[in-house]
């Protein structure tokens, strides 16, 4: 399911990265302010949410492991896991100023998919 997520949020992404390089300002003209409030940015802002909360599912149930981690293995992943917070922390923010930002918006999409695969590397150290 999280794959699907992925999949479309980056379908998304790559389509609206595409729309605002089409239908960028031509010499002198003012760029369109209701830009930042298209239906493309809209659709990949979805995407992104519908991203996160599969996600935040992988994250509750690794949870458990990383809490009181008995492996160092474990431990490792729980910084690592600390380090891309924060980093999505930052990518969202910036995001949240320039929201048509489609550079900001690949490299929010690069952290989810860290997160993502670690999370999916805690789970199968419990097995």
């Amino acid at each position: 399911m999280a794959d699907a997520a992925a999949g479309a949020f980056l379908l998304v992404l790559t389509v609206s990265a595409g729309w605002f390089y089409l239908h960028q300002p031509k010499d002198g003209q003012r760029a369109d302010q209701s830009l930042l409030k298209s239906k493309a940015l809209k659709e990949v802002e979805s995407a992104e949410a519908t991203y996160v909360q599969a996600i935040d599912k992988l994250a509750a149930e690794a949870q458990p492991l990383l809490e009181i981690p008995r492996q160092p293995l474990l431990a490792n992943y729980h910084e690592k896991l600390i380090v891309l917070d924060s980093a999505i922390a930052d990518l969202r923010a910036q995001a949240g100023i320039n929201p048509s930002n489609a550079q900001l918006r690949y490299q929010l999409l690069a952290m989810y998919q860290e997160k993502q695969h670690t999370l999916e590397e805690v789970l199968e150290a419990k097995q």
